[in-house]
């Protein structure tokens, strides 16, 4: 039986709870496209923390709350150094919410909102 999460976590975690990291093309340095996913101190709320050879970034994500401990999942985007930001369902089925990628053109560093969703009653996904 699902029920509602808390609104605010008891203890926030300092280490991140999903990262994504692949190294760039740079000769001379080491540098990385990396996505890391931190708790807030709000349940369904995270920190995301993008970097791109040196330019940093940073979006909340939120997660819908599905009756279950949120799961926030990053996984290897369309583009070299992209990635996408999501959550697995009650289904442990991978359900898009953000992509985070670089441009081709001056190398911006950039996050696109790919799908909202909404909980029925029965604490099922449906997009919007």
């Amino acid at each position: 039986m699902f029920k509602r999460n808390p609104e605010r976590r008891d203890h926030v975690k300092k280490d991140p709870v999903a990262e994504y990291r692949v190294r760039t093309d740079d000769p001379l340095n080491e540098m990385y496209f990396s996505v890391r996913i931190f708790e807030t101190p709000i349940t369904m709320k995270y920190l995301a923390k993008v970097e791109f050879e040196g330019i940093t970034g940073e979006d909340t994500i939120k997660l819908p709350d599905m009756g279950t401990p949120p799961h926030p999942v990053l996984q290897k985007g369309p583009e070299k150094y992209s990635c996408i930001v999501g959550l697995l369902d009650n289904n442990k089925a991978f359900r898009e919410l953000k992509k985070v990628y670089v441009t081709e053109k001056g190398h911006e560093l950039k996050i696109t909102t790919l799908k909202h969703y909404i909980v029925t009653e029965d604490y099922r996904l449906v997009g919007q």
